[in-house]
């Protein structure tokens, strides 16, 4: 039993160490090109973001409230935040420069394209979405022509020989 456990902490230690970490160490965070901190989950949105042609929408949040979920619920505006959106929720520790509760509309490299004060589009605790989408509308990506996407993919595809998988569902 002693045995199976050393091989097991062994084996851990190995592999945090082939990852270039030291056992039990998190990974560093990711830095954007001002060198300041990008939170895990805003770096997957603007990657996500810059496959799926949206922008990202950066939620600062004061406490005891949950503007990300209320984007969700509410009906007027869910479903465009779903197609021309990823969203993001972030804590009070990212961006102080910002008065909360804030939204910030940025593109998938980070370049914030407008700030939203959170308290203009509250109204008894009840988000007034048609307003908020009034305010973010401007800043939707410009649709893709889908016919040059295909046609720039099959000339990848030719020249690395790989095949080419159509998604019918893009919002795009």
């Amino acid at each position: 039993m002693n045995q199976t456990i050393s091989v097991f902490a062994t084996m851990l230690a190995l592999g945090a160490a082939a990852l270039g970490q030291e056992p039990g160490q998190d990974r560093a965070p990711r830095r954007d090109k001002r060198h300041a901190v990008v939170p895990e989950a805003l770096a997957a949105a603007r990657q996500r973001a810059a496959v799926h042609n949206k922008r990202v929408l950066v939620v600062l949040w004061q406490e005891g409230q949950d503007l990300a979920q209320m984007l969700k619920r509410d009906r007027t505006v869910s479903r465009k935040f779903l197609y021309e959106f990823e969203v993001v929720q972030l804590d009070a520790d990212f961006d102080r420069s910002v008065e909360r509760p804030a939204m910030l509309v940025q593109d998938a490299q980070g370049k914030t394209m407008a700030r939203l004060a959170g308290e203009a589009f509250l109204k008894d605790g009840a988000l007034r979405g048609a307003e908020l989408l009034a305010a973010v509308q401007a800043h939707f990506c410009a649709p893709l022509d889908a016919e040059k996407k295909l046609q720039a993919a099959m000339v990848a595809a030719k020249k690395s020989g790989k095949n080419i998988l159509i998604r019918f569902d893009a919002p795009w």
